[in-house]
């Protein structure tokens, strides 16, 4: 199971025992440790991934993937927007704007 985590999420083994030997899995049996990995590895992808998102209008939080696939469609291509990005800061003087609502401009 080990190895199949190491292939399938691109993990170094010097990672993987780094993880290991890290404070949080101390004293924790081998099984349980690649069961912590796995969810670690799965909230991960829930977070980065489009189609593994909950999507936020679906009532009974199912991905996007599933939500896509149950109502008939699919995704071909997406675009990510950051916070503000795009968005351009107006560079007005208050006083001014006053002046211009006072004359009825």
């Amino acid at each position: 199971m080990v190895k199949y985590l190491l292939k399938k999420y691109g993990m170094t083994q010097k990672a993987f025992a780094q993880k290991m030997y890290d404070e949080e899995f101390k004293g924790k049996p081998e099984d349980k440790i690649e069961n912590i990995l796995k969810g670690k590895v799965r909230k991960y992808y829930e977070e980065v991934c489009l189609e593994n998102q909950i999507f936020v209008k679906a009532e009974n939080k199912e991905s996007v993937a599933t939500f896509v696939k149950n109502n008939g469609g699919s995704i071909v291509g997406m675009i990510r927007y950051e916070v503000g990005e795009g968005m351009q800061k107006r560079e007005e003087n208050f006083a001014e704007e006053v002046a211009k609502q006072m004359q009825g401009n």
